[in-house]
């Protein structure tokens, strides 16, 4: 119950203070108004220098243009001329100098109410969305308009085809729909315009195409020209795209004339590359299977030929390259065989014996290149029969037979001989007569007889 007491007699209290400080500062007012004109105008004061101190005012041109825009514009009339850029000195905090952009400022002249002339008009530029920006100039303060009447007029549609197509193919004629528009505008610039044009761009393409292409208003020389509107601004325009030379690929032969050398043959033709690109039209890309390389000369050639040819063309084709074409003719030796009458050698007859060979005539059959078989000689082939070891008697002995280079041994016929080894006979001395002495008288008996 005291609490209580205590806080109605505090709330009391605060209502008559608060009651008493309004009415003494009421008072003050009205004794003395000049010292709170005073006091508000030295508070705002106070409030711009802290308030440049710490973001102080930056003043300058602003580097990019602004273009200036024409409003309120009379239904009748058009703005003639191209109305140039305005440069604008502005003051912005130093913290949002940075950050502003074209988009901040709009550069206009208001027409309203204007006719149809050449006429001053000032130029003003409003801030968009940039608190604390204003603008201190702007250059030009003024600019020339001419306002002419609005005129319509029918121009036929351009439709110009561009880009490449594929080899082969062919565009035909672009075809707008619909063929003519309305061109509005000053009457100085429609009275330039002669058509109002479209690109249709076919590059790449193999099939006809339609497309809705936007209009541009076009001068004598193609220029574009601009200030005017086009209705409709956009057209559909067909293009047809047909193929008119086709291309092919063909396989290449070549014409051989004579022989090789004897005992040699042609082994192979080679063309590189094997085929050709060509073109030309249906009719006459249908008669041709091949093409033809031209002659190639053989006579007594002994080694490959190689040659570099250009195929022939009929009339009506071209080729897609102007690549020439490798021919190499592979020459090569003729295998061949041949049996040739050998005399075997008997070597490697033991001391004391002497042999005897069944046959003395074999005969071998050698293989190689017919060249070089035609230039062996009759002793290039040698056989041989070895009697080493061998005892006296009848032997089966292998014949060994020795080829020359390039040139194999592929049968020996026979290819063992019978060999006979003997002992050599020592021959007997036939024994000389003794002759009969003849009787010689003896001097003794020489002498009995004298007596």
């Amino acid at each position: 119950m005291a609490f209580s007491n205590l806080r109605r007699s505090l709330l009391t209290d605060l209502r008559e203070m608060r009651a008493t400080f309004w009415r003494r500062s009421l008072g003050a007012v009205r004794a003395t108004p000049g010292l709170l004109l005073i006091s508000f105008v030295l508070g705002v004061a106070i409030w711009i220098l802290v308030t440049e101190d710490e973001n102080p005012t930056r003043c300058g041109l602003f580097a990019a243009p602004i273009e200036v825009v024409a409003v309120n514009v009379g239904r009748e009339v058009a703005v003639a001329n191209a109305l140039p850029s305005a440069s604008i000195r502005i003051a912005a905090p130093d913290e949002r100098w940075d950050s502003l952009t074209s988009a901040n400022f709009r550069a206009i002249v208001d027409l309203n109410g204007l006719s149809a002339r050449e006429q001053t008009v000032p130029v003003r530029v409003e801030v968009n969305d940039a608190r604390g920006v204003r603008v201190i100039s702007v250059e030009p303060p003024a600019i020339l308009v001419n306002l002419e009447q609005i005129v319509t007029r029918e121009v036929p549609v351009d439709a110009r085809i561009v880009g490449a197509l594929p080899r082969g193919f062919a565009a035909g004629d672009a075809v707008p729909e619909p063929a003519g528009v309305e061109v509005s505008g000053p009457e100085s610039l429609v009275d330039l315009v002669v058509s109002a044009g479209a690109d249709i761009n076919v590059t790449g393409l193999t099939v006809g195409i339609s497309q809705s292409l936007r209009l541009v208003a076009r001068g004598a020389g193609g220029g574009e020209i601009r200030g005017v509107t086009i209705d409709p601004p956009n057209v559909r325009i067909d293009v047809t795209i047909e193929q008119t030379v086709l291309t092919r690929t063909v396989p290449l032969g070549v014409e051989l004339l004579g022989q090789p050398a004897p005992g040699y043959r042609v082994e192979g033709v080679q063309i590189l590359p094997g085929v050709f690109d060509i073109e030309g039209s249906f009719e006459v890309l249908q008669t041709i299977d091949s093409l033809a390389l031209g002659q190639v000369l053989l006579d007594g050639a002994r080694a490959n030929l190689s040659v570099v040819r250009s195929p022939s063309l009929p009339p009506g084709v071209s080729a897609l390259s102007d690549e020439e074409v490798d021919v190499i003719v592979s020459i090569a030796p003729i295998r061949g065989s041949v049996a040739i009458p050998v005399v075997p050698r008997l070597v490697g007859i033991p001391t004391g014996l002497q042999g005897a060979l069944s046959q003395l005539v074999i005969t071998v059959v050698v293989e190689g290149d017919l060249p070089v078989l035609n230039a062996l000689d009759p002793g290039d082939v040698l056989a041989v029969v070895d009697a080493s070891g061998l005892r006296p008697g009848v032997s089966q002995v292998d014949v060994d037979v020795e080829a020359p280079p390039g040139v194999s041994v592929s049968e020996v016929r026979p290819a063992q001989l019978e060999l006979t080894l003997r002992t050599i006979a020592t021959p007997t001395p036939t024994p000389t007569p003794t002759p009969t002495p003849t009787a010689t008288p003896s001097p003794e008996a020489t002498a009995e007889s004298s007596e």
